[in-house]
């Protein structure tokens, strides 16, 4: 379907030299000064970042879940932050909307779901019979 314009183009303004907006144009980033008029939305950075929280609870479920010795519920918790972790960065990218908070979160949730909840299923599971050298294991 052809795009005509709704208004007439000013004197001296060429339309074949406009560039063509993609359809994720209205989520991306804009020049300081350029349509204030018009100011974005802050929402969507919201959309990345929920992501990245669903991913830090599912390390906080796992180690929950190895407290309680419930090992399956762990391991699905954990590859559940795993595809979650791998959508955030995705989204943010789609989107446009990537931010030092939103790294710097995102390396907190791996943290916590690929450090520390491993490391204590493992310990939970087959290492805390061992003493401190089953916490040494657990820790490399």
């Amino acid at each position: 379907m052809a795009k005509f314009p709704r208004r007439r183009a000013k004197a001296g303004v060429n339309l074949a030299k406009t560039p063509q907006m993609s359809r994720f144009a209205r989520f991306a980033r804009r020049a300081r000064g350029e349509d204030l008029e018009h100011p974005r939305h802050r929402g969507i950075y919201l959309l990345p970042n929920a992501f990245t929280t669903a991913a830090l609870f599912c390390g906080f479920y796992a180690i929950v879940m190895a407290m309680n010795l419930k090992f399956e519920h762990s391991a699905w918790a954990i590859f559940i932050a795993m595809v979650l972790d791998g959508l955030d960065g995705r989204v943010a990218r789609l989107t446009n909307t990537q931010s030092e908070f939103g790294a710097q979160y995102d390396s907190l949730s791996d943290m916590v779901s690929f450090g520390a909840a491993p490391a204590l299923v493992i310990y939970e599971w087959s290492l805390s019979g061992l003493g401190k050298p089953g916490w040494i294991a657990a820790f490399v």
